[in-house]
């Protein structure tokens, strides 16, 4: 994938980012106010998006992982590669993750999942990443996460952060948390974005 200018968003969470609430749990939807709440009408390119930070007078979420000083940081793009970040006394902190390829691509005996998926697996590889190449595309989401073959492919990990945004926003990786949607993740894919596959790869496929 060629690495393309991340597209700006100069306005309010888009409708993608309000049709991605539906059906979350009452947890993931309290936790999701929580993280929009630090986000402004000036938010900067998605590829970048501000860190998720405290608001002067209320409690916020932040989503915090081991970044390239070797210190707690902000679980974003732009704030793995930061100094460490100091946190107010009304900042709670919450651990950034995610699952691996791997882990999404454990079978039962009957080969299919071994554990629940945030979306149907049986789905193709195209009706989610449509950029991928033609050997990939017809493939179900599972053959991609599960056979060996395709484990050096870009698309994997893009699935896997893509099952991971799901999951975040169905409350299924509580207590942990997933720093971006699951629009956000295919807006980075879309624009080849390999600042975000480096990211989700490094920092997000660790549980």
């Amino acid at each position: 994938m060629s690495n393309m200018s991340p597209v700006q968003d100069n306005s309010r969470p888009s409708d993608d980012h309000q049709s991605a609430a539906h059906g979350m749990s009452s947890a993931a939807l309290a936790r999701r106010r929580l993280l929009l709440r630090g986000t402004t009408a000036s938010a900067t390119a998605l590829a970048a998006l501000t860190p998720i930070g405290a608001l002067a007078t209320s409690q916020s979420t932040v989503y915090t992982c081991i970044g390239t000083s070797g210190k707690e940081g902000l679980c974003t793009l732009s704030g793995v590669q930061s100094a460490a970040h100091s946190f107010g006394p009304d900042t709670e902190r919450v651990p950034a993750g995610g699952k691996s390829p791997g882990w999404w691509g454990q079978s039962n005996k009957t080969g299919e999942p071994k554990r629940p998926w945030p979306v149907d697996w049986r789905e193709k590889v195209s009706t989610v990443l449509t950029m991928a190449p033609s050997n990939l595309r017809s493939l179900t989401l599972f053959e991609l996460m599960s056979k060996s073959t395709y484990a050096s492919t870009s698309e994997r990990h893009w699935l896997c952060a893509y099952l991971n945004a799901k999951a975040g926003e169905q409350g299924a990786l509580l207590p942990y948390g997933f720093p971006y949607t699951s629009s956000e993740v295919l807006g980075f894919y879309l624009t080849g974005n390999q600042n975000a596959y480096s990211f989700f790869t490094t920092y997000l496929e660790n549980l």
